[in-house]
């Protein structure tokens, strides 16, 4: 019961707390495609952030938004970017977190690749953890009645010829 106390709580940490650490985004420039990969400085994948690129230099400005492919992959369409240097913010508006963003300067050629390291991003409020407490809450609950239930049924005496 001790483990899975240990493994409950470290469930909530990571739920809660999953953007509490910088975000590694290495940016390519592949075709017409932005692609992203998105790792911890640890070097695992972060899955299920939303981000959006704002590219922009004097001439353009152009918004693109992200969409995940696999693990801490992301990618989308930038047909619209011709070569040069641009301006690229990258912002995490993953729901349930404050938005964060982070920008560098770059040349859009093709191949061209750079990072961007967005800061860590808290939740946004109580309703992350409120969220979180909602859906383990029942768990916990149900696993503390079921204990108790199996800890105080009376033990059964055999039966004596």
């Amino acid at each position: 019961m001790k483990r899975f106390a240990v493994l409950l709580a470290a469930l909530v940490a990571s739920v809660a707390f999953a953007h509490g650490t910088p975000v590694v985004v290495n940016l390519e420039r592949e075709a017409n495609t932005l692609r992203a990969e998105a790792r911890t400085p640890e070097g695992n994948p972060v899955r299920g952030m939303r981000l959006e690129v704002n590219a922009s230099r004097p001439s353009v400005q152009r918004r693109l938004t992200l969409s995940e492919q696999l693990d801490g992959s992301y990618s989308a369409p930038a047909s619209a970017l011709r070569d040069g240097e641009y301006r690229f913010a990258l912002t995490d508006t993953t729901p349930g977190f404050t938005p964060v963003t982070a920008a560098v300067t770059a040349n859009w050629l093709e191949g061209a690749r750079f990072e961007i390291v967005l800061p860590p991003s808290p939740p946004s409020g109580p309703d992350t953890m409120l969220l979180v407490v909602l859906t383990v809450a029942p768990v916990v609950l149900s696993l503390a009645v079921a204990g108790f239930i199996l800890l105080g049924r009376p033990k059964v005496a055999p039966v004596q010829p």
